[in-house]
């Protein structure tokens, strides 16, 4: 479902010449079998981001991409994250979190 409304967007965003990036919902497979979802909040851009599993932060093409698990962001950054009203769900997010945020987000391991 997210994979048609991403098309969607992206097709409105055209139209109408919004700025806003929309992120996509990834799922990978880990060594054991089992699946985990995540989504890249960009920086330096407006994104929608689907609700995942997993958050990967990165400031630049050099830094080591964070993850971060979606219930971790919301407690620290989810002052960042306003709910959209698309369906399925997502969150308009207009800045990227802080250096300060970024270190009490840490990096977890999906």
């Amino acid at each position: 479902m997210y994979g048609a409304q991403k098309e969607l967007l992206e097709h409105l965003n055209r139209m109408t010449l919004a700025p806003v990036f929309v992120a996509t919902f990834d799922v990978v497979e880990k060594r054991d079998g089992g699946l985990f979802s995540y989504a890249i909040w960009p920086n330096g851009t407006e994104a929608w981001l689907p609700k995942t599993e997993w958050v990967v932060f990165c400031r630049t093409r050099e830094d080591v991409p964070a993850a971060v698990k979606w219930e971790k962001v919301e407690r620290i950054v989810g002052h960042l994250m306003t709910p959209t009203e698309h369906c399925p769900a997502r969150f308009h997010v207009r800045a990227f979190p802080s250096d300060p945020d970024l270190s009490a987000l840490g990096k977890d391991q999906p």
